[in-house]
C-alpha cells in the first residue's frame, strides 16, 4: 500500500498507453511463485520467464511433453536452459589475499563476488561483560592476535626468549580487558605456554637457520584474461641461497595425520 501511494511505474517500462498507476507498480514488482518448489509450472511452456528452476531432479517428476491446444504435437517441457551469470570481470589485477580467500572459501566468495549476498552475521558483544571463557572462534582470535605480537617480535629481536614475547603478549591482552580476569586466566595462561613452546622453539630454530631477510619481492603472472600482481613479505635466506617464509599461525596444519591445507592458502596459495 505504501509503495502503490507513493510511487507509480515508469512510462518506459510499460507498454505505450498502458497503466502506470500504483498498482500497475506493484503488479510489474511482484512474482507469484507456486506453492511447491517442484510445481509443473516451472516447466510448463510459455509461462512467465521468471519462473524456472536450477534442479534438474525435478523435472523427472513430469513427462518429458505435454499436449497443448492448437499445437500439432506435444510441446517440450522446460526446453531451455535456466539464466546462467555472465563470465566474470575484474577491473584490474587480482592479490594473493583475494586468491587465497577463494581458495579457502569457494562458494562464500562466490556469493559475496558475484551475487553480493554477504551471509556472516556479526555477533552482537557488550561491552560491560566480563569475559570468563571463550568459544571456539574466539580462542582462536586471541591465539592469532598473540602470535602475531610474538612473530613481529622475535624478527626484530632474534635474541629475546621466546617464553618472555609470549608473556608479553598475553599480558598486553589481559590490560586490554580481552582475557579473563585473575585467577580464572591461569588456567588459560598455562594452556598457552603448553600449546605455543614447541611451534615457537621451532620459529626460533628457523629464524637462526635462516638468517638473512630478502627484500620484498614483486610477484606478477598472467593466465588468459586474468592478472595477479601482488607482493612477498617474510621471505628469508641461509647462507646456501635457499629461501622459505615463515609464518606462526593459530590453527593445526596437521591433524588427525592430516594435513590442513586450507590453512595454508592463505600465506601460499
Amino acid at each position: 500500500d505504501h509503495l502503490a501511494a507513493g510511487w507509480r511505474l515508469a512510462p518506459e517500462a510499460a507498454e505505450p498507453g498502458a497503466d502506470t498507476s500504483g498498482q500497475a507498480l506493484l503488479a510489474a514488482l511482484t512474482r507469484s511463485h507456486p506453492l511447491q518448489p517442484f510445481s509443473r509450472r516451472y516447466f510448463e511452456p510459455g509461462r512467465d520467464p521468471g519462473l524456472f528452476t536450477y534442479a534438474s531432479e525435478w523435472r523427472a517428476l513430469y513427462p518429458a511433453s505435454t499436449p497443448v491446444e492448437g499445437a500439432a504435437s506435444p510441446v517440450p517441457l522446460f526446453p531451455e536452459r535456466p539464466p546462467r551469470l555472465s563470465k566474470p570481470t575484474f577491473d584490474g589485477p587480482i592479490n594473493l589475499q583475494t586468491l587465497g580467500r577463494f581458495l579457502r572459501h569457494p562458494l562464500r566468495t562466490f556469493y559475496s563476488q558475484r551475487l553480493a549476498l554477504h551471509l556472516e552475521v556479526a555477533a552482537e558483544t557488550d561491552a560491560n561483560d566480563e569475559p570468563f571463557d571463550f568459544d571456539g572462534l574466539q580462542r582462536w582470535g586471541l591465539r592469532a592476535a598473540i602470535l602475531q605480537q610474538v612473530e613481529r617480535q622475535l624478527v626484530a629481536q632474534p635474541g629475546i626468549a621466546s617464553e618472555r614475547c609470549l608473556q608479553q603478549a598475553v599480558d598486553r591482552l589481559a590490560r586490554a580487558g580481552d582475557l579473563p580476569l585473575a585467577p580464572f586466566d591461569v588456567d588459560w595462561r598455562e594452556n598457552l605456554q603448553a600449546q605455543f613452546a614447541t611451534p615457537l622453539q621451532r620459529y626460533r630454530a628457523l629464524l637462526a637457520e635462516y638468517p638473512n631477510a630478502i627484500p620484498i619481492r614483486a610477484l606478477s603472472l598472467s593466465a588468459d584474461d586474468l592478472l595477479l600482481e601482488d607482493s612477498l613479505t617474510g621471505l628469508r635466506a641461509n647462507a646456501q641461497g635457499e629461501r622459505l617464509q615463515l609464518r606462526l599461525q593459530p590453527s593445526e596444519l596437521i591433524k588427525h595425520n592430516q594435513l590442513s591445507w586450507y590453512h595454508l592458502v592463505s600465506h601460499w596459495p
